[in-house]
């Protein structure tokens, strides 16, 4: 048995599973229910689960910003990291979304991680990975090997 709470979102999550285990041979029910008893303990799990999921994505974001740092220091600038870098932080912003889409209840930890989010955003923007210079790189980089395959 599952519980989530009601949101266009979970149901259609839901009806996929449904149908996913019917074509798998199963069966399974899905039900609207109020709780009788027991409600807010539902809604304190729930919320336990995004805090948990909040507190993990700023643990990455720090992670994130200390390799930018580190990578600063040492004048590390190459197109293959700064590429990374770009990816890493889409990646952040990507999961950052699906948190957020999650949490329907509003949990504690929500406002903590917009924060991070931003000084993410902002570190990355001071050392150059703005989305214009990575296009730029992009497209030098890209010159370059057309270059070198003329060359060729």
């Amino acid at each position: 048995m599952a519980t989530l709470p009601d949101s266009p979102a979970h149901e259609r999550m839901l009806r996929r599973l449904r149908a996913e285990i019917g074509g798998l041979g199963g069966t399974a029910q899905l039900f609207r229910a109020d709780a009788l008893a027991g409600g807010q303990d539902v809604i304190a799990t729930y919320n336990a689960a995004r805090d948990d999921e909040y507190e993990e994505i700023v643990d990455r974001c720090q992670d994130f910003l200390t390799e930018i740092t580190n990578e600063t220091a040492a004048e590390h600038f190459t197109y293959g990291e700064l590429e990374e870098n770009d990816e890493d932080l889409t990646k952040l912003r990507r999961w950052l979304a699906k948190i957020i889409e999650r949490d329907v209840i509003a949990s504690r930890e929500s406002g903590h991680h917009r924060e991070h989010s931003e000084q993410s955003d902002q570190h990355v923007a001071e050392v150059g990975v703005e989305p214009a210079v990575l296009h730029s790189l992009r497209s030098t980089h890209q010159q370059q090997q057309r270059s070198a395959q003329r060359a060729v």
